[in-house]
């Protein structure tokens, strides 16, 4: 039988009950360890009564928390609800790196540099950008031409 990596569970109830509905699903799959948890919540949650719950129900060695307008949860935008997704992948680390950058020329820089500080080829990448940002000036930025893509190697 294949070990589980990661679950996934949604909620449309109120605060707490909420967490606790995905705590319960999630230690279905994760009985005793957590290791990674990435919670997305729309702003009818209070992120400092989700973190206090989830600290006790679920005691993450990581917690990643994102509040956004919608979810799209199983291909439904959704106004309101609580989605957590928890990673416990052997081998698996995650580092963290924030950036300023607004120019694509910068963005692309400092990904370089990021990357290089990774030293294996083995990585899956994932992003996040700020309302303030420019979505189209960050993809640029990430669109790295081959030449700077052999840097890395």
């Amino acid at each position: 039988m294949d070990k589980e990596t990661f679950a996934i569970a949604f909620s449309e109830r109120e605060q707490a009950e909420a967490i606790k509905e995905i705590s319960l699903k999630i230690k279905l799959v994760f009985p005793k360890k957590i290791d990674y948890l990435i919670v997305l919540f729309t702003p009818d949650y209070n992120p400092k009564n989700l973190l206090r719950t989830i600290s006790l129900t679920l005691r993450p060695e990581k917690i990643l928390g994102l509040q956004s307008p919608f979810l799209i949860f199983e291909g439904e935008v959704i106004s309101k609800g609580v989605a957590a997704c928890c990673i416990n992948k052997d081998g698996m680390k995650l580092h963290e790196t924030f950036s300023k950058a607004t120019s694509p020329q910068e963005i692309e820089s400092f990904l370089i540099s990021s990357f290089k500080k990774l030293k294996r080829k083995d990585f899956s990448f994932f992003s996040f950008i700020s309302p303030q940002v420019n979505p189209t000036t960050y993809i640029r930025g990430v669109k790295i031409d081959r030449k700077s893509t052999s840097e890395l190697q």
